[in-house]
């Protein structure tokens, strides 16, 4: 039994609870189609490699109880898992992406979250890059119809 078939502009939500410590607010994006002619309910169909272009901007983060003043980053797709790339069907030479179940996903420091200044000084910095652990899943609402294994 196969799954939805991810398309042009479906929604891409982010599940942040595995970046702990740090807290982040994710943003909503979405994944844009790279079928140059498939498409299924008239919009382009989500290649293998569409999702290496998923990028939520600006999403706001916190490290309590170290560094509690806001920071900013970036939310990306990590991985897609095995299950969420078609195995039998092909769209103009290359796997689908199918709706399927979470994804891994990366958190990546733009600018980091700040320690409380002490009296006459500033705040340190959070040292950290990135957070691993997060996920995600596409939240396809314009395809419920098509189908892909």
């Amino acid at each position: 039994m196969g799954d939805f078939i991810v398309v042009d502009l479906c929604m891409v939500m982010w599940n942040p609870a595995g970046f702990l410590p740090a807290v982040i607010a994710p943003i909503p994006t979405v994944i844009k189609g790279t079928a140059k002619k498939v498409k299924v309910c008239k919009k382009k169909v989500c290649q293998e490699g569409a999702e290496k272009k998923v990028k939520a901007m600006g999403c706001v983060y916190m490290n309590p109880p170290g560094y509690p003043i806001p920071g900013v980053g970036v939310l990306k797709v990590k991985k897609l898992k095995p299950k969420q790339y078609t195995k039998k069907t092909k769209v103009e030479k290359k796997k689908a992406i199918l709706k399927g179940i979470m994804f891994d996903a990366i958190f990546e420091v733009m600018a980091p979250a700040m320690q409380l200044p002490p009296p006459a000084s500033g705040g340190a910095p959070d040292g950290k890059k990135k957070y691993i652990g997060g996920h995600g899943m596409f939240m396809e609402l314009v395809n419920l119809k098509v189908k892909a294994s």
